[in-house]
């Protein structure tokens, strides 16, 4: 793009947001913007306009805006001045006449005005309109510069079938100028296999550039994920033990205690493992195992998270792979099929064919309606070689990356009990890497850092279509497998642990046969949640 503010934003910044009174817009753009907003982290001169299906006037659209950022805790005169740059458009997202007549219409008028303001065309002016308040905001900017180039943010807060039609109207209508730098926000799901997945990339990429594409995965943004390369690449002590020869097996688990809640209309089409292992934790199994990149730009990082992906075996549904169902999931009013086989807890043991990872397990757990909340990412090492007697039975060393709650990084290692004690006694301890509480307080929320990359053209956190691709060839044959099966997942309690998936830890790594009594091999935190009944 051209030259930017000091906000790392241009002045010249159109958000245009497609499904602007879904579900998506209202929980999760409009806080997000408003954030930003607050935080003096977007220009003065941004428009945001609204589109959707919905007939409804711009005053009547502010007000569902309102509602979405409302905070008691907040100043009304920082409300006030977002929802002046908030405009709305009702239309059909096929229709090209729609956007020809409605849309168009409406960015170039706003855009104008925007321009004659920051050239100083306009005197500011007392009366609160926002034309006049456009001016007066303008005549204070102070990271405003004539080179800056305009940009369209296209937002598709709707469903992936979608893209490719709101897509060929921009196109086919002119709405989309080629002499305007373009970002289109895609949001899963994107597609629910290989071949789906493909043809949507397909349809999309005739109309719109890779560069131009921002696909979200909103684990991407958040800070501890962030962290993991840092951790790995900035520090002598974690890159030296990151390989088979010292590491056991690697966990990544994103548990929630709620259900479906009323989303089962969508979740039942898809299912835990398109809805969050084939691309959060996927994603995460990624940045953990990835070759160190030549750089922390966009297309270094892709590339080696494409290569590590690439180098996963195909998920083997029989021999590893839980799935479940939980008790009462079919009794949602938002279910439909009242037989449906989709599952709600899947736990998958994949491994990597490389030479830093062969033949190490990388246990991915998934679920809804378990006993905790947790997403966090668990290394644990190999035992010590030929310890002393006294060392024996201590418990592995582990590395812990807690995403969610209470986000933290740890050590667990093993201490002596301090004591006058006639024999030594041995404990594990953490040692905590934590944010101090300032740190933690200030965290932003993904959605705030990932839409903030995508208006200063950082695509580093954001999905490739190879890295799609790579990610779907995993989980496919797995998927195709169930689809098949005519029998219901495992069903358990909601509130439980969940189906039990302890075969899952039974590997060379841990001991040379299958006995149940390879606990010793397991952490007391595998035990506990990962042991399930």
């Amino acid at each position: 793009g051209g030259k930017r503010g000091l906000t790392g934003v241009s002045s010249r910044t159109t958000i245009v947001l497609f499904g602007a009174d879904g579900n998506l817009a209202t929980k999760k753009t409009y806080p997000t913007l408003f954030a930003l907003w607050r935080k003096g982290l977007l220009p003065r001169t941004l428009w945001v306009v609204g589109f959707a299906r919905e007939r409804m006037t711009g005053e009547a659209f502010r007000k569902v805006v309102y509602r979405a950022i409302y905070n008691s805790a907040h100043a009304q005169a920082e409300r006030t001045s977002f929802l002046e740059r908030c405009h709305y458009v009702s239309g059909q997202f096929d229709r090209v006449e729609d956007f020809a007549t409605r849309l168009k219409p409406v960015l170039e008028r706003l855009e104008a005005q925007r321009d004659e303001a920051l050239a100083g065309d306009e005197e500011p002016a007392v009366a609160a309109s926002p034309r006049s308040t456009l001016s007066a905001q303008c005549s204070t900017l102070t990271d405003y510069s004539g080179e800056e180039s305009p940009l369209r943010v296209y937002y598709l807060a709707v469903p992936p079938f979608l893209y490719a039609r709101i897509c060929g109207c921009l196109r086919d209508s002119g709405t989309r100028d080629d002499e305007v730098e373009s970002r289109f926000v895609l949001e899963k799901p994107f597609g629910r296999d290989s071949e789906s997945c493909r043809a949507l990339c397909r349809e999309l990429g005739e109309l719109v550039r890779e560069d131009e594409a921002y696909r979200i995965d909103h684990y991407l943004g958040k800070e501890l994920v962030m962290n993991v390369l840092v951790l790995r690449f900035a520090n002598v002590c974690f890159e030296a033990i990151w390989s088979r020869f010292h590491v056991a097996r690697v966990e990544v688990c994103c548990l929630e205690e709620i259900g479906t809640a009323g989303r089962g209309g969508y979740f039942d089409e898809y299912g835990i493992i398109r809805d969050v292992m084939q691309n959060h934790l996927a994603q995460i199994l990624a940045l953990v195992a990835m070759e160190q990149p030549l750089s922390f730009g966009a297309e270094d990082i892709r590339r080696e998270k494409v290569k590590v992906l690439r180098s996963v075996r195909p998920l083997d549904a029989d021999a590893d792979l839980v799935v479940g169902q939980y008790d009462g999931y079919v009794d949602d009013e938002s279910v439909a099929n009242k037989k449906s086989h989709t599952e709600t807890f899947a736990a998958a043991r994949v491994y990597i064919d490389n030479p830093r990872w062969a033949g190490v397990p990388f246990v991915l757990t998934a679920a809804k309606a378990v006993s905790q909340k947790k997403v966090e990412v668990r290394i644990t090492f190999h035992k010590v070689a030929g310890a002393v007697a006294e060392c024996s039975h201590c418990d592995a060393n582990e590395l812990v990356l807690r995403v969610q709650p209470d986000e933290c990084i740890y050590w667990r290692v093993q201490n002596r009990v301090p004591g006058l004690h006639s024999k030594v006694k041995i404990e594990p301890r953490r040692m905590n890497l934590l944010y101090t509480p300032t740190e933690s307080r200030g965290m932003p929320e993904a959605y705030e850092r990932l839409i903030l990359e995508v208006l200063r053209g950082d695509a580093t956190n954001f999905v490739s279509v190879d890295e799609l691709d790579a990610a779907w060839a995993i989980f496919t044959p797995a998927l195709a497998d169930l689809a098949h099966r005519p029998d219901r997942p495992e069903r358990y309690a909601f509130g439980s642990d969940g189906p039990c998936i302890r075969r899952l830890f039974r590997h060379p790594n841990f001991r040379d046969d299958d006995d149940d009594d390879d606990d010793d091999t397991l952490s007391p935190h595998s035990l506990s949640l990962l042991s399930r009944r």
